[in-house]
Protein backbone atom coordinates (compact mmCIF):
# COMPACT_ATOMS: atom_id res chain seq x y z
CA UNK A 1 0.00 0.00 0.00
CA UNK A 2 0.85 3.78 -0.14
CA UNK A 3 3.49 4.24 2.61
CA UNK A 4 2.35 8.03 4.20
CA UNK A 5 4.78 7.69 6.47
CA UNK A 6 8.03 8.05 4.52
CA UNK A 7 9.72 10.52 3.76
CA UNK A 8 7.31 12.75 6.15
CA UNK A 9 8.52 11.16 9.32
CA UNK A 10 8.36 13.18 12.28
CA UNK A 11 11.80 14.21 13.95
CA UNK A 12 10.61 12.06 17.19
CA UNK A 13 14.29 12.02 18.12
CA UNK A 14 17.20 13.38 16.88
CA UNK A 15 19.05 11.70 14.34
CA UNK A 16 16.68 8.63 12.92
CA UNK A 17 19.03 7.88 10.03
CA UNK A 18 22.93 9.31 9.62
CA UNK A 19 23.70 9.48 5.73
CA UNK A 20 27.69 9.49 5.29
CA UNK A 21 28.32 10.48 1.61
CA UNK A 22 31.85 8.30 1.77
CA UNK A 23 32.58 10.06 -1.86
CA UNK A 24 31.21 12.66 -4.14
CA UNK A 25 33.45 10.36 -6.80
CA UNK A 26 30.95 8.17 -9.15
CA UNK A 27 31.54 5.32 -11.93
CA UNK A 28 29.08 6.85 -14.08
CA UNK A 29 30.76 9.10 -16.52
CA UNK A 30 29.02 11.58 -18.05
CA UNK A 31 27.41 12.47 -14.18
CA UNK A 32 23.60 11.75 -14.53
CA UNK A 33 22.20 15.77 -15.09
CA UNK A 34 19.84 14.91 -12.22
CA UNK A 35 22.43 14.46 -9.60
CA UNK A 36 21.55 16.18 -6.49
CA UNK A 37 25.67 15.35 -5.14
CA UNK A 38 26.33 18.33 -7.18
CA UNK A 39 25.04 20.10 -4.29
CA UNK A 40 27.50 18.78 -1.63
CA UNK A 41 29.78 21.78 -0.12
CA UNK A 42 33.42 21.45 -0.52
CA UNK A 43 35.72 19.77 -4.00
CA UNK A 44 34.35 15.93 -4.71
CA UNK A 45 36.35 14.25 -2.30
CA UNK A 46 36.98 10.76 -0.57
CA UNK A 47 36.15 10.00 3.12
CA UNK A 48 38.66 9.31 5.61
CA UNK A 49 38.67 6.02 7.34
CA UNK A 50 38.95 8.67 10.75
CA UNK A 51 35.86 10.92 9.86
CA UNK A 52 33.71 7.49 9.28
CA UNK A 53 35.56 6.38 12.76
CA UNK A 54 34.05 9.26 14.48
CA UNK A 55 30.69 9.30 12.93
CA UNK A 56 30.05 5.42 14.03
CA UNK A 57 31.49 6.02 17.43
CA UNK A 58 29.17 9.45 17.64
CA UNK A 59 26.26 7.73 16.44
CA UNK A 60 26.35 5.24 19.42
CA UNK A 61 27.27 7.83 21.62
CA UNK A 62 23.47 9.77 21.01
CA UNK A 63 21.42 6.72 20.35
CA UNK A 64 21.29 6.84 16.42
CA UNK A 65 21.76 3.38 15.76
CA UNK A 66 20.85 3.87 12.08
CA UNK A 67 23.82 4.89 9.28
CA UNK A 68 23.21 4.75 5.69
CA UNK A 69 26.59 4.47 3.71
CA UNK A 70 25.83 6.45 0.22
CA UNK A 71 28.07 8.27 -2.10
CA UNK A 72 28.60 9.42 -5.20
CA UNK A 73 29.23 5.68 -6.09
CA UNK A 74 30.25 4.18 -2.66
CA UNK A 75 31.76 0.92 -4.08
CA UNK A 76 34.24 3.26 -5.69
CA UNK A 77 35.96 4.64 -2.59
CA UNK A 78 39.51 2.89 -2.06
CA UNK A 79 38.44 2.22 1.97
CA UNK A 80 35.01 0.61 1.33
CA UNK A 81 36.39 -2.98 2.41
CA UNK A 82 37.77 -1.11 5.44
CA UNK A 83 34.68 0.60 6.15
CA UNK A 84 32.50 -2.34 5.68
CA UNK A 85 34.55 -3.80 8.07
CA UNK A 86 34.45 -1.15 10.81
CA UNK A 87 30.53 -1.11 10.46
CA UNK A 88 30.37 -5.03 10.60
CA UNK A 89 31.80 -4.47 13.68
CA UNK A 90 29.83 -1.71 15.21
CA UNK A 91 27.14 -2.46 17.46
CA UNK A 92 24.93 -0.04 15.35
CA UNK A 93 25.72 -1.90 12.37
CA UNK A 94 24.91 -0.85 8.68
CA UNK A 95 20.81 0.18 8.07
CA UNK A 96 21.00 1.08 4.30
CA UNK A 97 23.71 0.41 1.40
CA UNK A 98 22.78 3.02 -1.86
CA UNK A 99 24.34 1.90 -4.65
CA UNK A 100 24.11 2.43 -8.61
CA UNK A 101 24.90 -1.91 -8.53
CA UNK A 102 27.46 -1.59 -11.54
CA UNK A 103 30.26 -3.01 -9.10
CA UNK A 104 28.37 -5.00 -7.00
CA UNK A 105 29.72 -8.64 -7.43
CA UNK A 106 28.98 -11.89 -5.22
CA UNK A 107 31.90 -11.49 -3.13
CA UNK A 108 31.21 -7.70 -2.46
CA UNK A 109 27.70 -8.37 -1.67
CA UNK A 110 28.21 -10.74 0.92
CA UNK A 111 30.65 -8.47 2.40
CA UNK A 112 27.57 -6.18 2.70
CA UNK A 113 25.37 -8.02 4.24
CA UNK A 114 28.12 -9.57 6.45
CA UNK A 115 27.29 -5.86 8.43
CA UNK A 116 24.16 -7.13 9.43
CA UNK A 117 22.76 -4.53 6.75
CA UNK A 118 18.48 -4.15 6.69
CA UNK A 119 18.61 -2.88 3.18
CA UNK A 120 20.09 -2.07 -0.38
CA UNK A 121 18.74 1.00 -2.51
CA UNK A 122 19.60 0.67 -6.06
CA UNK A 123 19.11 3.35 -9.03
CA UNK A 124 16.73 2.19 -12.49
CA UNK A 125 15.84 5.61 -13.67
CA UNK A 126 16.11 4.41 -18.10
CA UNK A 127 15.50 1.07 -19.84
CA UNK A 128 18.96 0.90 -21.37
CA UNK A 129 19.48 -0.43 -17.60
CA UNK A 130 17.10 -3.69 -17.54
CA UNK A 131 19.95 -6.27 -18.07
CA UNK A 132 22.09 -5.11 -15.44
CA UNK A 133 19.09 -4.45 -13.45
CA UNK A 134 17.86 -7.99 -13.91
CA UNK A 135 21.24 -9.32 -12.88
CA UNK A 136 21.13 -7.58 -9.50
CA UNK A 137 17.85 -8.42 -8.77
CA UNK A 138 18.71 -11.81 -9.12
CA UNK A 139 21.23 -11.45 -7.11
CA UNK A 140 19.73 -10.34 -4.53
CA UNK A 141 16.17 -12.16 -4.73
CA UNK A 142 18.45 -14.93 -3.73
CA UNK A 143 19.66 -13.46 -0.19
CA UNK A 144 17.13 -12.26 2.75
CA UNK A 145 17.48 -8.64 2.15
CA UNK A 146 15.20 -5.77 1.79
CA UNK A 147 16.02 -3.88 -1.29
CA UNK A 148 14.53 -0.31 -2.51
CA UNK A 149 14.49 0.43 -5.77
CA UNK A 150 15.23 4.35 -6.28
CA UNK A 151 14.02 5.98 -9.71
CA UNK A 152 14.33 9.72 -10.79
CA UNK A 153 11.71 10.99 -13.43
CA UNK A 154 12.80 12.62 -16.28
CA UNK A 155 11.45 13.93 -19.22
CA UNK A 156 13.11 11.19 -21.08
CA UNK A 157 11.62 8.13 -18.63
CA UNK A 158 8.54 9.82 -18.14
CA UNK A 159 6.37 7.95 -20.84
CA UNK A 160 7.54 4.73 -19.92
CA UNK A 161 8.04 5.27 -15.98
CA UNK A 162 5.38 2.60 -14.88
CA UNK A 163 7.13 -0.35 -17.06
CA UNK A 164 10.84 0.75 -14.49
CA UNK A 165 8.26 -0.08 -11.54
CA UNK A 166 6.28 -3.03 -12.87
CA UNK A 167 9.80 -4.66 -14.00
CA UNK A 168 11.18 -3.94 -10.63
CA UNK A 169 7.85 -5.17 -8.60
CA UNK A 170 8.40 -8.84 -9.75
CA UNK A 171 11.31 -10.06 -7.59
CA UNK A 172 10.59 -10.69 -3.97
CA UNK A 173 13.23 -9.19 -2.78
CA UNK A 174 11.91 -5.35 -4.29
CA UNK A 175 10.02 -3.91 -0.95
CA UNK A 176 9.64 -0.67 -2.36
CA UNK A 177 9.97 1.67 -5.56
CA UNK A 178 11.10 5.37 -4.11
CA UNK A 179 10.01 7.77 -7.22
CA UNK A 180 11.78 11.14 -6.79
CA UNK A 181 12.25 14.02 -8.45
CA UNK A 182 15.12 16.68 -9.67
CA UNK A 183 16.11 17.96 -6.55
CA UNK A 184 15.34 21.95 -6.45
CA UNK A 185 18.87 23.19 -7.59
CA UNK A 186 19.67 25.31 -10.53
CA UNK A 187 21.48 22.92 -12.06
CA UNK A 188 18.56 20.57 -12.54
CA UNK A 189 16.16 22.72 -13.52
CA UNK A 190 16.78 22.23 -17.21
CA UNK A 191 16.27 18.68 -16.39
CA UNK A 192 13.09 18.70 -14.71
CA UNK A 193 9.36 18.14 -15.83
CA UNK A 194 6.46 20.73 -15.12
CA UNK A 195 4.53 20.48 -11.69
CA UNK A 196 1.49 19.58 -14.05
CA UNK A 197 3.10 16.53 -15.38
CA UNK A 198 4.36 15.54 -11.78
CA UNK A 199 0.99 15.51 -10.59
CA UNK A 200 -0.43 13.44 -13.21
CA UNK A 201 2.56 10.83 -13.03
CA UNK A 202 1.93 11.00 -8.84
CA UNK A 203 -2.08 9.84 -9.28
CA UNK A 204 -1.01 7.72 -12.15
CA UNK A 205 1.30 5.73 -9.67
CA UNK A 206 -1.00 6.42 -7.44
CA UNK A 207 -3.33 3.83 -9.42
CA UNK A 208 -0.55 1.56 -10.55
CA UNK A 209 -0.33 0.70 -6.56
CA UNK A 210 -3.77 -0.35 -6.45
CA UNK A 211 -3.43 -2.79 -9.31
CA UNK A 212 -0.32 -3.92 -7.76
CA UNK A 213 -2.13 -4.72 -4.42
CA UNK A 214 -5.29 -6.60 -6.31
CA UNK A 215 -2.63 -8.61 -8.13
CA UNK A 216 -1.01 -9.63 -4.50
CA UNK A 217 2.14 -7.89 -4.94
CA UNK A 218 3.54 -6.41 -1.83
CA UNK A 219 5.68 -3.93 -3.57
CA UNK A 220 5.30 -0.50 -1.90
CA UNK A 221 5.71 2.71 -4.11
CA UNK A 222 6.68 5.42 -2.20
CA UNK A 223 5.18 9.27 -3.69
CA UNK A 224 5.56 11.76 -1.68
CA UNK A 225 8.98 13.87 -1.81
CA UNK A 226 7.20 17.13 -2.39
CA UNK A 227 4.39 18.35 -1.25
CA UNK A 228 3.34 18.67 -4.53
CA UNK A 229 2.57 15.00 -4.74
CA UNK A 230 0.64 15.23 -1.78
CA UNK A 231 -2.30 17.96 -2.84
CA UNK A 232 -2.34 15.86 -6.17
CA UNK A 233 -3.38 12.96 -4.48
CA UNK A 234 -5.77 14.57 -1.66
CA UNK A 235 -9.19 13.52 -3.68
CA UNK A 236 -8.20 10.69 -4.68
CA UNK A 237 -7.12 9.24 -1.04
CA UNK A 238 -9.67 9.68 1.86
CA UNK A 239 -8.48 11.35 5.02
CA UNK A 240 -4.89 11.78 3.63
CA UNK A 241 -2.84 13.83 5.98
CA UNK A 242 0.32 15.84 5.57
CA UNK A 243 3.02 15.18 7.95
CA UNK A 244 6.16 17.00 8.77
CA UNK A 245 8.89 17.52 8.21
CA UNK A 246 8.70 19.91 4.47
CA UNK A 247 8.15 17.14 2.10
CA UNK A 248 11.44 15.83 2.22
CA UNK A 249 13.74 13.53 4.11
CA UNK A 250 14.19 16.19 6.57
CA UNK A 251 14.72 13.38 9.39
CA UNK A 252 18.06 12.31 7.25
CA UNK A 253 21.50 13.90 8.32
CA UNK A 254 23.76 14.28 6.12
CA UNK A 255 27.69 13.88 6.80
CA UNK A 256 30.02 15.42 3.83
CA UNK A 257 33.36 13.67 2.78
CA UNK A 258 34.87 16.75 4.91
CA UNK A 259 32.77 15.59 8.01
CA UNK A 260 30.48 18.10 7.73
CA UNK A 261 26.76 17.89 9.29
CA UNK A 262 23.92 18.75 7.22
CA UNK A 263 20.48 18.14 9.01
CA UNK A 264 19.16 17.47 5.80
CA UNK A 265 20.95 15.20 3.98
CA UNK A 266 19.61 16.50 0.36
CA UNK A 267 20.28 20.40 0.67
CA UNK A 268 23.71 22.45 0.72
CA UNK A 269 22.40 24.31 3.87
CA UNK A 270 22.52 24.37 7.01
CA UNK A 271 25.91 23.37 7.86
CA UNK A 272 25.19 23.07 11.35
CA UNK A 273 29.32 21.36 12.35
CA UNK A 274 32.28 18.52 11.45
CA UNK A 275 32.60 15.87 13.42
CA UNK A 276 36.29 16.46 13.77
CA UNK A 277 35.51 19.21 16.17
CA UNK A 278 31.84 19.14 17.32
CA UNK A 279 30.12 15.80 18.70
CA UNK A 280 26.57 14.52 17.59
CA UNK A 281 26.20 14.79 21.03
CA UNK A 282 26.77 18.49 21.55
CA UNK A 283 24.47 19.00 18.36
CA UNK A 284 21.59 17.15 19.66
CA UNK A 285 21.41 19.79 22.04
CA UNK A 286 20.28 22.73 19.38
CA UNK A 287 18.54 19.93 17.45
CA UNK A 288 15.09 22.23 17.56
CA UNK A 289 16.81 25.14 16.40
CA UNK A 290 18.78 23.45 13.76
CA UNK A 291 15.05 21.44 12.89
CA UNK A 292 13.46 25.04 12.39
CA UNK A 293 16.61 26.40 10.48
CA UNK A 294 15.81 23.51 8.07
CA UNK A 295 12.80 23.67 7.72
CA UNK A 296 12.92 27.75 6.82
CA UNK A 297 15.89 27.08 4.12
CA UNK A 298 13.66 24.18 2.43
CA UNK A 299 12.28 25.00 -0.90
CA UNK A 300 9.29 22.71 -0.54
CA UNK A 301 8.33 23.86 2.56
CA UNK A 302 8.22 27.49 0.66
CA UNK A 303 5.91 25.72 -1.66
CA UNK A 304 3.57 25.26 1.21
CA UNK A 305 3.17 28.22 2.41
CA UNK A 306 2.61 30.41 -0.80
CA UNK A 307 0.40 27.95 -2.43
CA UNK A 308 -1.44 26.36 0.66
CA UNK A 309 -1.28 29.01 3.58
CA UNK A 310 -4.29 27.42 5.16
CA UNK A 311 -1.97 24.65 6.16
CA UNK A 312 -0.74 25.72 9.43
CA UNK A 313 -0.70 22.60 11.47
CA UNK A 314 1.34 19.65 9.95
CA UNK A 315 0.40 16.35 12.31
Amino acid sequence: MIDLSNPHKCLTRWGFIVVPEITLRCNVVPRCPFCNNKAAPGIPSDMTVEILEQIVEQCMEVGTQRISLTGGEPLIHPDTLTFLDMMESAKSGLSNFATNGDLLTDDMLQKVLNTGCERISISYYDKSQKDKITRLLWMLDDNDIYVNVNSVLTPENYDYFEELVCEAAEYDCVKTVCKFNPHPFSFVKDHDVTDALKDAKARDLFKLQQQLKDQGNKTSIWLFERPQDFFALTYDIPGLEYRKCGACRGTYIGVTPEGNVRLCAYRIDPVIGNVMDTTLKELEKQSEKWFKQTLAACPHTRWIKKHHPEVTQWQ
